[in-house]
């Protein structure tokens, strides 16, 4: 919002940021993550009951996509009963 103050809010779906930010809350403070470390990063299972599950479904996916973006990680996700595998990985070591 601050980067772009001249931003027409008539054009913004707010009830999708709404949902979004629903899910976050979901998947923060619902979910169980078992992590495992994996050469050269981490897996953890991620999981939920119902509505936390399909929040994990919708979010992880999503997320795994936007760090493949940024250079040195690598995101890959695997569906789980009750959630998603999300393994992360690094190409460099430290």
């Amino acid at each position: 919002m601050e980067a772009d103050p001249a931003t027409d809010w008539s054009k913004i779906d707010l009830e999708a940021l709404r949902q979004h930010l629903i899910d976050m809350n979901e998947v923060t403070l619902k979910a169980d993550a078992a992590p495992t470390p994996v050469n050269g990063g981490l897996q953890v299972d991620i999981t939920g009951d119902d509505r936390t599950s399909a929040a994990i479904q919708r979010m992880l996916p999503a997320h795994a996509e936007e760090l493949n973006q940024m250079n040195g990680w690598r995101a890959k996700t695997e569906p789980l009963p009750g959630g998603v595998r999300l393994t992360v990985t690094s190409t460099t070591p430290r």
